[in-house]
């Protein structure tokens, strides 16, 4: 059986060096969300990562992040670590973020790139 389409909710993708980027988004109900993040683990426990991305809620508190997730390969260099996850956001307006450093980041690879190429954060649900 084929895997369920998906709607891109929002996201942020190919970010190059030194980037801050933000995407709003608004859910009118309670939404279960599946969250892809492609970035650089600079730890290697999942703690501290170089490029990552995040949630915020519309007073601007953190309602996810990349950090502290369990992450798995990428493809390429190790670093490259990828987060899938799925969480229900309530209600809401939010704002996804993803900020890279000056290193290792897409079309400015100081290693192999990850699989795909896909370097950012994707929220994404159910096609109804």
């Amino acid at each position: 059986m084929p895997a369920p389409l998906r709607k891109v909710i929002a996201e942020i993708q190919n970010v190059g060096i030194d980037k801050n980027l933000t995407r709003t988004f608004s859910l009118s109900y309670s939404t279960p969300v599946k969250i892809l993040g492609v970035g650089e683990n600079c730890s290697g426990n999942g703690s501290s990562w170089c490029d990552y991305g995040w949630i915020e809620d519309s007073s601007g508190k953190m309602v996810w992040q990349m950090q502290n997730h369990p992450s798995s390969h990428a493809g390429g260099a190790v670093k490259n670590q990828k987060v899938y996850q799925e969480i229900i956001l309530p209600e809401g307006k939010y704002t996804l973020h993803y900020k890279s450093d000056s290193g290792h980041a897409y079309n400015h690879w100081d290693s192999i790139p990850p699989d795909n190429f896909f370097w950012g954060i994707k929220l994404l649900k159910n096609a109804q």
